[in-house]
């Protein structure tokens, strides 16, 4: 039985390995996508950053240039009041793109948790394939023949004795 459990053991590890091997060209893509995904996300937010920024500067400037500039509607201000609804759209844009962005990371990450949930479901089934403790054993008589008998050394031994008057035997050696 012990020889069976080792047996098994390197069965279940070379089947591991071929699992692993199968898999890792799949998660490896799957972690590729995770990382840009990420990347990407992070460069959508600074770009919201930017853009919050942008609004926030081109809103206080119209509000400045109506409340303390000559006339309350002028061309100019119209105009700075257009270029800060234009900035404010680009802001909800970005914002949209975001949400897209985090989106994909956690479609990725949802991929790449399945990937590695199967993974281990399909290790878990090729190593309940190799329990040597689960095997029944037999017992098998298997009787002996004369071609399976191998003599490899015939030795004569000879160890002296004297015999005493007595009849005892004492060693000669």
């Amino acid at each position: 039985r012990i020889r069976l459990q080792q047996l098994c053991r390197e069965q279940r590890d070379r089947a591991a390995e071929a699992l692993r091997a199968r898999y890792q060209p799949k998660i490896t893509v799957l972690e590729d996508r995770l990382r840009r995904a990420q990347q990407s996300m992070e460069r959508e937010r600074e770009q919201v950053t930017q853009q919050r920024l942008g609004t926030a500067i081109s809103v206080g400037a119209t509000l400045l240039g109506a409340f303390f500039g000559r006339k309350a509607l002028s061309a100019t201000t119209l105009s700075k009041a257009g270029t800060a609804a234009r900035s404010y759209g680009r802001l909800n844009k970005e914002s949209q793109d975001v949400a897209r962005a985090a989106e994909t990371v956690q479609a990725v990450e949802q991929q790449l948790t399945e990937l590695n949930a199967r993974f281990e479901e399909d290790l878990a089934l090729s190593a309940g394939k190799f329990d040597a403790l689960n095997e029944p054993l037999e017992p098998v008589a298997i009787a002996p023949k004369k071609t399976n008998i191998q003599a490899t050394l015939l030795c004569l031994a000879w160890t002296p004795y004297w015999r005493e008057p007595g009849g005892n035997e004492s060693p000669a050696w």
